[in-house]
């Protein structure tokens, strides 16, 4: 809850800034991300978008807040077999989504009609969302049981470079 106050509170410094910019200082960002991971990874693949507004102080610094969404899928997986217990099973599932919303500080080397790099350093609250399940079954001469647990992800601070 900490987090949510002090990150509302620079989201309103930051919107109280915006309205009192010079607009030839400001300017928007949207980056879209997809990104496959290899075979051996644990996840599918995620999605995600960021809307980024910036103001910059002079030609060379400035700072930016950020706005984002994310959906993370699991990899669908089943596997069965037998071993010296018994007979068991497990599959795994779901996606996360992601929201992080944040502050940054930006750095601009050197300024080009035809070519920018910006550095960043900064900090993102990030929201999760998780219904990423794990399912196991184990099977012996007693019976069965079944376990299902969710994947527990929690909101976190996450920093910038």
């Amino acid at each position: 809850m900490k987090h949510i106050i002090t990150l509302s509170i620079a989201t309103l410094l930051f919107a109280s800034g915006v309205a009192g910019a010079d607009p030839s200082t400001m300017e928007t960002s949207l980056k879209w991300r997809h990104i496959r991971p290899t075979d051996t990874a644990n996840w599918q693949s995620t999605d995600g978008m960021e809307l980024q507004g910036r103001i910059w102080n002079n030609a060379a610094l400035g700072y930016a807040f950020t706005l984002g969404f994310e959906e993370w899928k699991a990899t669908d997986e089943f596997q069965d077999g037998v071993d010296s217990v018994g007979y068991y099973s497990m599959g795994v599932g779901g996606h996360a989504i992601a929201i992080p919303l944040g502050v940054s500080l930006l750095f601009r080397p050197a300024h080009s009609d035809y070519m920018q790099i910006v550095g960043e350093l900064g900090v993102k609250y990030v929201f999760l969302n998780s219904d990423i399940t794990v399912t196991s079954e184990l099977q012996d001469s007693q019976g069965s049981v079944i376990y299902r647990d969710p994947v527990k992800l929690d909101n976190a601070v996450v920093g910038v470079v």
